[in-house]
C-alpha cells in the first residue's frame, strides 16, 4: 500500500482511507468474534442454513443484496456543486 504512495500511483488521502477501512473492518471482525464468544450460543447458524420459507416476509434477495453491500466512509467533503 505504502509503495504505490510512494511510487505516485496512490495519493495519500486515499492509502490512508484504505488503511482506516481496514482498520474499522479488522476492528468489527474483532467485536463479532468477542460478542459471538460470551453470549455463548449453543451453535453458530449462517444464512446459508436460514429457513425462508418459514419467514416468507423476508425476502432472499434483499438478503443477498445486503450481503454484498460495502459501506463507504465520508471524507468530510461535500460532493455536492456549490454555485
Amino acid at each position: 500500500m505504502l509503495a504505490g504512495v510512494d511510487g505516485g500511483g496512490t495519493t495519500a488521502a486515499e492509502a490512508i482511507e484504505r488503511l482506516m477501512a481496514a482498520q474499522i473492518e479488522l476492528r468489527n471482525g474483532r467485536r463479532v468474534e468477542a460478542a459471538m464468544c460470551s453470549s455463548r450460543p449453543p451453535y453458530v447458524k449462517t444464512l446459508s442454513a436460514f429457513d425462508f420459507a418459514f419467514q416468507p416476509s423476508i425476502k432472499r434477495e434483499q438478503i443477498d443484496a445486503l450481503r454484498s453491500w460495502t459501506p463507504r466512509f465520508s471524507t468530510g467533503r461535500s460532493t455536492a456543486a456549490t454555485s
